[in-house]
């Protein structure tokens, strides 16, 4: 993956949601990851947005969502796989059904195409 486009995302998402980029970093610094470790640090963005839903923040979860579709949308094809792989892909993971049924609501269309993909429809 070309770095300059992860990094390009890794920065916008740190403008658009500082407080979850601040966790993501010093969570990447605990673990001993190098500061260009754009996979593990999505992955961690994506953390927060589970939390969120863990904790019904329709607020945070909608904006979180949005941002990163219209990411998806927009982005070459390292930032689409990434958002795939680690945003998309552990999204949700260890939640309830009610919570799942809840942030699947919430979706927007592109982001709920790929986790049905990765996971199937959801049987609540």
């Amino acid at each position: 993956m070309r770095a300059d486009s992860l990094l390009a995302l890794r920065e916008a998402i740190a403008q658009q949601f500082p407080t979850e980029a601040a966790r993501a970093n010093e969570r990447l610094e605990q673990c001993g990851f190098s500061a260009d470790a754009h996979i593990i640090w999505l992955e961690e963005f994506c953390r927060s947005t589970t939390n969120s839903v863990a904790a019904l923040d329709g607020a945070v979860v909608t904006a979180h969502l949005a941002f990163m579709a219209n990411q998806l949308a927009r982005g070459d094809a390292e930032v689409r796989s990434a958002i795939d792989v680690a945003y998309v892909e552990p999204l949700l993971h260890g939640l309830k059904g009610d919570r799942k049924r809840w942030a699947l609501a919430l979706m927007p269309p592109n982001i709920k195409q790929l986790y049905v993909q990765m996971w199937g429809e959801p049987r609540f």
